[in-house]
């Protein structure tokens, strides 16, 4: 039986703030949401700023950031989101550990990709997503 699925959250890509490092959040957002502070992935490309919802889910506000190397941008999966702001993605998440859950999709979906990020209170958060296979993660440019 396959597991339940179930939002884990939705990805707004949007221009970075050179004076942060972070994502330029527009007075619409920072005047209507509460924003929690994400802080820079990994792999030093993406950084975020989050919208928690009550429910669990939440909005991940994200940007490159300005640092990164070109070539690095121009291979990542949301790399036409550099010029093209806007809803880039969205995540399930279920009960599955990565390998489980890949198990599951390994037909149309690639080996699974770990990701992570220190939050501001020094917690390590880690996670794999599988992106479906084909070009840019399946995703059209």
């Amino acid at each position: 039986m396959s597991p339940k699925n179930a939002l884990d959250h939705l990805i707004l890509f949007l221009p970075a703030d050179p004076s942060t490092n972070l994502p330029k959040i527009p007075d619409f957002i920072s005047n209507n949401f509460t924003l929690t502070p994400g802080g820079t992935h990994a792999d030093g490309l993406t950084s975020n700023t989050l919208i928690l919802l009550r429910d669990g889910c939440y909005i991940e506000l994200i940007s490159f950031a300005p640092s990164a190397p070109s070539e690095s941008i121009a291979s990542h999966w949301w790399s036409y989101f550099e010029k093209h702001p806007g809803w880039a993605d969205w995540c399930l998440t279920n009960s599955l550990t990565p390998e489980a859950n890949h198990a599951l999709v390994s037909q149309s979906h690639q080996e699974p990709r770990h990701g992570g990020r220190k939050r501001a209170d020094g917690v390590d958060v880690k996670w794999a997503v599988t992106f479906p296979r084909g070009e840019h993660g399946g995703q059209a440019s």
